[in-house]
């Protein structure tokens, strides 16, 4: 009787949106490894959880330390999955170690109410405990600093986390989940690579609680999946600008680098301008002189994947 096997996923390739050729190919997590590693995650808690506020500071901070000594290193993982020009990517990373840094020094602020006698006879007391183990679900258009918004603040409460990236960028999840073993220690921030139907198999596990980045038919799915578990969700984003007639001169310019910073991969991307008819040809000649003066490579790369491209 031949020995029974786990079936695998099919092998996804990596592609670089700058070039369109293959980076590197990509095994989707699926039910087996999903289950071990939140299962590591979970061992890691009663460790992590236990250090005082100011040991977990320590190592934050040294995890930022690493972020920074790594910049270079970190900004051509950005650039290869996301296209993004070099100068966008690397201050990403530097807003990401100091997101870690900021939320360092937050674990060691005191924000229970006060304790105190209400009632006759009764003491009140805060308690603050961790949830558990987090799973951070987290989109392709700011890959490290979507997983360092999600991973920094559940990271210093006390809790572990399960770091799940998007299919296309997947590279500095990784690099991040090997500094946080060093400056954290094992299993505390893991990462795993895959695709939807990784998530999908993550949102079910053994997870206490879900943070997660993308539209808004993704997030009713995962609530729902969730059941009783605590769901934190960041969805959709369409930004209308409303320009008056007294707008003034550097509207066009500011207007021109919001709808292009990101390639327009970004919620808070301006979608539409609502204006007044009678200032409808002013609007449109001078946004477009200000648009013509962004250059690709330089200001913005490409779109990230071919689905994005289609939309």
């Amino acid at each position: 009787m031949a020995p029974s096997t786990v079936p695998t996923a099919p092998e996804l390739h990596l592609t670089d949106p700058r070039t369109g050729h293959t980076r590197g190919t990509l095994v989707p997590a699926r039910a087996g490894q999903v289950a071990e590693t939140v299962a590591r995650a979970r061992a890691a808690g009663p460790r992590w959880r236990a250090l005082t506020p100011r040991e977990r500071e320590r190592r934050l901070d040294a995890l930022a330390d690493l972020i920074e000594r790594h910049l270079t290193e970190y900004t051509v993982l950005e650039q290869a999955g996301t296209g993004k020009p070099e100068a966008e990517a690397a201050g990403e990373v530097r807003e990401v170690a100091d997101l870690f840094r900021f939320y360092a020094g937050a674990a060691r602020t005191g924000t229970a109410p006060a304790a105190g006698r209400y009632l006759p006879g009764h003491e009140s007391w805060v308690r603050w405990e961790p949830v558990g183990v987090v799973a951070a679900v987290v989109p392709w258009n700011y890959p490290l600093l979507m997983a360092a918004w999600r991973c920094a603040p559940a990271l210093a409460a006390g809790n572990t986390v399960v770091l799940k990236p998007a299919e296309t960028t997947p590279d500095s999840a990784a690099l991040l989940a090997a500094h946080a073993a060093e400056a954290l220690g094992e299993d505390v921030l893991t990462t795993l690579a895959g695709d939807r139907e990784s998530g999908r198999l993550l949102v079910a596990a053994e997870v206490d609680l879900i943070a997660f980045t993308g539209s808004a038919a993704a997030g009713a799915d995962i609530a729902a999946r969730a059941g009783h578990r605590r769901v934190s969700l960041e969805l959709g984003g369409n930004s209308p600008v409303l320009v008056l007639p007294d707008a003034p001169g550097h509207t066009w310019s500011a207007l021109a680098a919001a709808c292009t910073y990101n390639a327009g991969q970004s919620c808070a991307a301006p979608a539409r301008v609502i204006t007044l008819t009678e200032n409808y040809e002013r609007t449109v000649t001078a946004l477009a002189a200000a648009l013509g003066g962004r250059e690709a490579g330089r200001d913005f790369g490409p779109l990230n994947n071919p689905d994005q491209a289609a939309r």
